[in-house]
């Protein structure tokens, strides 16, 4: 095999290919007339697919100065306002029928002890067992993390999660196991008529 880049054969070769693509491409007198008629028939058939389509589901496209739009995003905004307070006046003269509770919430302090531990967050019922919506804040002291929330009284139930991955009870606190065999903390807050 030859590796001369200008070989006289792939000349040849390349010039019989390229001769009929060469040559002038010859069309009936009427090609041009049966084109136009082909073409109007697919955008009329088109038209009647569209027109069965569902008015909701078809795409359109409108256009609109900047300023027009300005006037209608403020014209939505001023309508969904009217709509909130108009809501807001309605809701108002029912709120004296709430009972007034007269337990506070309690700043609760969870603390978290794990020198292999790189992140910690705390999961539980008072916040939909949700994993770093509430995480713990390493401490002065290595391998501690802290962090302190308000919570109303009565039982609640958590658990830390280790390293994003890991479920951990808390040692320091009496444990519970649900039907699944998971096992979290529980944690049981008085309220300020209990303590009176």
């Amino acid at each position: 095999m030859r590796n001369d880049e200008n070989d006289p054969r792939d000349d040849a070769f390349a010039e019989r290919i390229a001769r009929p693509l060469r040559a002038p491409e010859i069309l009936a007198a009427d090609f041009e007339a049966r084109l136009m008629a082909q073409a109007r028939a697919e955008i009329a058939r088109q038209h009647v697919v569209t027109r069965r389509k569902n008015w909701w589901t078809t795409r359109r496209m409108y256009t609109m100065s900047p300023l027009a739009g300005l006037a209608l995003a403020a014209g939505i905004a001023i309508i969904a306002a009217t709509s909130t307070l108009a809501l807001g006046r309605r809701a108002a003269p029912e709120a004296p029928r709430v009972a007034a509770v007269h337990d506070t919430v309690q700043l609760v302090r969870f603390v978290f002890a794990d020198s292999s531990a790189r992140s910690v967050s705390l999961v539980g019922d008072f916040n939909e067992w949700a994993r770093g919506r509430t995480p713990l804040h390493a401490t002065a002291r290595a391998g501690v993390w802290s962090v302190s929330i308000p919570l109303t009284p009565g039982r609640h139930e958590y658990a830390f999660i280790v390293n994003g991955h890991r479920w951990v009870a808390d040692p320091l606190s009496p444990g519970n196991r649900d039907e699944f065999g998971t096992e979290s903390s529980v944690l049981m807050l008085a309220s300020s008529n209990d303590a009176s």
